[in-house]
């Protein structure tokens, strides 16, 4: 073979690039035909999910609908009197029709009288609920609007399971007659979901409800997590008696390889596009066998380089996936643990905060039936003692007569001595407040300090009690006890009642109170070990326990200031404070930054039944679970280190072992090109070792592969996140930041669809123009946030009367308002306008510089047949000419198309 022919040519690199390209265009375009595919797939999927979770609803709003008619049939033979007989057939007939149903009440006041099936239900029969506050706010719902309301999620009395209840008061009269009764029909929450098909989703749907007691988006969560409200797929209105629910759905996205049917479409994808390479590289090759021209290298040097360059980016990788799960596993973790302590603290809250009311409602009860004798003041404290005693997370248990004397059992929330006290203000010691000991019978002791002049009626609880009339929590306040060791120098919140004797002579107000440092040290025992951060705040913002010792409140003389989580000395309150407001939820967990170190936050809504509205918030450190993290780092780096060093000497042992024959190959070769062709051959090479080594490197290349297709699923996963923050965006520049309602721009789009949809179908299409009377005199008198006020309750106005499926409501510029109303013919679309200034007229929004001296509007009503030959511009057209002849013939008026 002769030197310099084309035999020799070495084959340029630009070839192998140009052939590694066409492998990677044939694998782009495989991959963008399987997402597309998959993205199909995720569609018809998403689609079914959503169709079956609105039949769900529906199915579940049918449910409660169907038992609501049973309390309308119970309703009217309640107000009739009917007998018990036909009270227990008809009863027994809704339990056949509706197996959700697990009890069927009815009251004479507020005090159950009738209970099917009795069986199980013995707990309910008797139950007033005047004293049970948990019952009561359901019930004043319903007596406040007369009608049906559902309650609920609560637990139910009789299993303690989750129900809800349909509310029905029942009137002597349709009028304003008094309160005969209520009707109740309690349902299982599990099997009412269960029928409707709520609970028999595919796997991985995930779901949240919120709207306690029918508040909607505003309630409390009540099942599933908070988080996916902000995350959800889908979001759905539960329609109930009184209110509706929310309903939040989200469910995971398709990746390329999840499905069997995808990983074999992507494998053969790939070997089509090695296939296409390796014919294009044939195709363009040189006739002849090529060599490399390259200098070579050492076997021992190469086996090196390539094991060094194999490892070191799979000890990198390895290192930085075990540091990534590390990361999520102390995050879960955190979570997990943050989650359970609020759990926990919600649980434990709920049975500290039932020790008053149920003290509370014992002693009311007992001065119902004469029981409780406050003529016989020693045993009146020897009954509020022993009441104490019983419940040791309670700080007074006291009673105020009606002629100022005050009797009570207390346990000194602060000071070493925690031994329980005897309290009594009474006109034998001129009403000057006696603190005593007591011994374990109960029985008066030494006298420990004497107080102030004390008028029980002059006390808030007493006055919160003749306020409300029934059992609630008061506010907190500061003790007066006023006594020398300052035993009671601190606040209090709890609850009180009015007694009333059988009679109904009022006879005073009971209380059952607890100290502010005994619930923050109850919150300090339920977070003991964790290095959580436990504390309650105030609907506006006050703290009212924590599990530190930091202060609730500051005394300046006579004066207490209150902290919030803003006036906290705590950085730690005042940081996730701030990030309560910041998010506006009732209800979450985020991980937070503080003082350059990472805490878990985690705040749940906690409602007292006829008390306040707290927020429960734990912070928990992520540096707990730090040391665990670093300790698994070390030892896959130690791991690594050692997988390097091993394969270094293996590397050199092999390499010598596969060099030495390759050197007397060599040797043998060099042999016979100097001509001495008796030279023996050398002996054979180890088979067995190159392909050990062969196998070995199969493997790593195996394991690169497996590290590269994780690398791309993570991209994958990263952009569908991404396509998805843009659909949001997109839906954000179709809506009027102010209202909340479609722009002009969304208003173009909706016209264009519903005219189309019209022309195909042959209806009509209706438009009304709506503009704001006077609306420039409103803003320049009143101002710019008064006028943008004004057109929030304005859209808000026009989407309560524009309900139907095909109504679509939109701010058109300005003070200017469109309502596009698909198959209406002039008369309806009229309708809804008047409609529309009825309901406004209703409102009566001041406007000082109208003539109406209130808030109007002028609409102009435009209906068409949609066809193909016209446009959507001439209905509005047509609808702009009847807004301008609305204005011009006095406003505040409907006027149609001529």
């Amino acid at each position: 073979m002769r030197p310099g022919s084309p035999s020799d040519t070495p084959i340029p690199w630009q070839r192998y690039l140009q052939a590694l390209l066409v492998f990677l265009l044939a694998s782009l375009a495989s991959l963008s035909l399987l997402y597309l595919h998959q993205q199909q797939r995720q569609a018809e999927t998403d689609q079914a999910l959503r169709q079956q979770l609105r039949q769900a609803v529906q199915r579940f709003e049918e449910e409660v609908q169907q038992a609501q008619s049973g309390n309308a049939e119970l309703r009217r033979l309640l107000a009739r009197g009917a007998e018990q007989a036909e009270l227990e057939q008809l009863a027994a007939q809704l339990l056949t029709r509706h197996p959700p149903i697990v009890s069927i009440s009815t009251t004479r006041k507020l005090r159950v009288n009738f209970i099917y099936p009795l069986q199980g239900n013995e707990a309910l029969l008797g139950l007033d609920y005047s004293v049970n506050p948990e019952q009561m706010s359901g019930v004043e719902r319903a007596i406040a609007q007369r009608d049906t309301v559902l309650v609920g999620p609560i637990r139910l009395v009789q299993s303690l399971n989750l129900g809800i209840v349909n509310r029905t008061p029942v009137f002597a009269d349709e009028g304003n007659g008094e309160l005969l009764g209520l009707v109740s029909i309690a349902l299982s929450l599990q099997d009412t979901l269960q029928r409707a098909g709520l609970l028999d989703l595919p796997a991985g749907v995930r779901l949240a409800l919120r709207g306690v007691d029918g508040q909607g988006e505003h309630g409390q969560i009540f099942h599933g997590e908070a988080s996916l409200f902000r995350q959800a797929r889908l979001l759905l209105n539960i329609h109930l008696p009184g209110g509706q629910w929310q309903l939040a759905a989200d469910w995971p996205q398709q990746g390329l390889t999840d499905s069997r049917e995808s990983r074999l479409l992507l494998a053969c994808g790939q070997l089509l596009a090695l296939v296409v390479a390796l014919l294009w590289f044939h195709r363009r090759r040189p006739r002849s066998r090529t060599v490399f021209s390259s200098r070579p290298l050492p076997l021992r040097q190469l086996l090196l380089g390539a094991l060094l360059l194999t490892l070191l980016p799979i000890i990198a990788i390895g290192g930085w996936l075990a540091y990534e799960h590390a990361q999520r596993a102390a995050e879960q973790i955190s979570r997990q643990l943050a989650d359970t302590i609020s759990e926990r603290t919600q649980d434990q809250l709920q049975r500290f905060f039932e020790a008053p009311r149920s003290v509370l409602a014992l002693n009311v009860e007992q001065a119902s039936v004469d029981l409780l004798d406050t003529q016989q003041p020693d045993a009146l404290l020897q009954r509020l003692l022993l009441q104490l005693r019983q419940h040791p997370l309670l700080t007074f248990v006291s009673a105020g007569l009606a002629d100022g004397q005050y009797y009570a059992g207390s346990r000194p929330p602060m000071g070493p001595d925690r031994g329980l006290r005897m309290l009594h203000a009474r006109p034998a010691e001129q009403m000057q407040m006696q603190i005593h000991r007591v011994d374990a019978a109960n029985r008066k002791g030494s006298l420990v300090s004497t107080g102030a002049h004390f008028d029980a009626r002059q006390r808030p609880w007493f006055k919160a009690a003749r306020h409300n009339g029934s059992m609630a929590w008061y506010e907190v306040y500061a003790y007066a006890i006023h006594d020398q060791e300052q035993a009671y120098a601190t606040l209090g919140i709890g609850m009180s009642a009015p007694l009333h004797d059988s009679q109904g002579r009022f006879l005073g107000v009971a209380t059952a109170d607890i100290a502010l440092p005994q619930l923050s040290g109850f919150l300090a025992e339920l977070s003991e070990g964790t290095q959580a951060l436990v504390f309650l705040l105030e609907n506006d913002d006050q703290l009212l326990a924590t599990s530190s010792t930091d202060a609730l409140y500051r005394r300046q003389g006579e004066q207490v200031e209150r902290l919030t989580s803003q006036t906290s000395d705590n950085p730690l309150i005042r940081a996730a404070g701030q990030a309560l407001r910041d998010s506006g939820d009732s209800e979450g967990s985020l991980h937070l930054q503080i003082d350059g170190q990472t805490y878990h936050l985690d705040w749940r809504p906690y409602v007292l039944a006829k008390g306040p509205r707290l927020t429960q918030v734990v912070l928990l450190p992520d540096s707990q679970f730090a040391s665990a993290m670093q300790a698994l780092l070390h030892n896959t780096l130690y791991l690594g280190l050692a997988v390097l060093a091993l394969g270094l000497l293996i590397a050199l042992f092999v390499s010598d072992w596969v060099a030495r024959p390759l050197v007397a190959l060599n040797h043998w070769a060099a042999q016979l090109a100097a001509g001495q062709w008796q030279a023996s051959p050398p002996q054979r090479s180890p088979v067995r070792e190159v392909s050990d080594l062969a196998r070995s490197l199969d493997q790593m290349a195996r394991q690169l592969q497996q590290n590269t297709e994780q690398l791309e699923q993570r991209v994958a996963q990263r952009t569908a996140e991404l396509q998805q923050a843009n659909l949001q965006l997109a839906e954000l520049s179709r809506t009027d930041a102010l209202t909340g309602l479609g722009n002009r721009r969304h208003f173009d789009e909706i016209l264009a669809d519903e005219w189309a949809r019209a022309a195909r179908s042959g209806q009509l299409l209706a438009l009304l123009m709506l503009d704001v009377d006077h609306f420039k005199l409103y803003n320049d008198h009143l101002g710019h946030q008064a006028g943008d006020q004004c057109l929030k309750t304005i859209a808000s106005v026009l989407q309560s009367c524009a309900r139907r499926a095909g109504d679509h409501v939109a701010r058109y510029g300005g003070e200017e308002f469109a309502v596009i109303a698909a198959d209406c013919d002039l008369a309806r679309a009229r309708q809804l306008g008047e409609t529309i200034l009825s309901v406004l007229a209703t409102l009566g929004l001041p406007h000082p510089h109208s003539p109406l001296g209130r808030v109007s509007l002028s609409i102009g009503v435009a209906v068409r047949a949609a066809s193909n030959q016209d446009s959507a511009g001439e209905l509005i057209e047509q609808a702009d000419a009847a807004l301008y002849r609305a204005k011009q013939n006095g406003r505040n008026r409907v006027e149609p198309d001529a």
